[in-house]
């Protein structure tokens, strides 16, 4: 199977914010689409609803679907708290370069 790859400009604008901010990501690699991953979530509350009814645990659905829920937003945080680090080194980098090779390695090894 063969893949192909297009490039996706992070200034392109297209039909939705989620694909911009997909773009904006520069990863080569394709990302699910919007409606994708609406239906993913929908699916996986569905089917948690659907295991747990009728069970000893339906008592507890809302919060087994408000924890599925919050460990999907814990991990977008953790995410979003990552690249901030990772922007935050590159800036001090940059910010503090001396033009050594040292600092030039460093640098490069950071953008990697």
């Amino acid at each position: 199977m063969t893949c192909t790859r297009t490039a996706v400009s992070a200034f392109a604008k297209s039909d939705s914010a989620f694909d911009d901010l997909t773009a904006a990501l520069g990863d080569p690699r394709p990302h699910p689409t919007e409606a994708a991953l609406v239906q993913l979530g929908r699916v996986l509350l569905t089917e948690l609803v659907d295991v747990i009814a009728d069970t000893a645990l339906e008592d507890y659905q809302t919060i087994l679907g408000e924890a599925l829920i919050g460990a999907f937003h814990s991990a977008a945080g953790r995410i979003e708290r990552d690249a901030d680090r990772a922007r935050d080194a590159m800036r001090a980098l940059d910010r503090d370069f001396d033009g050594s090779e040292a600092a030039d390695t460093e640098l490069q090894e950071a953008t990697a």
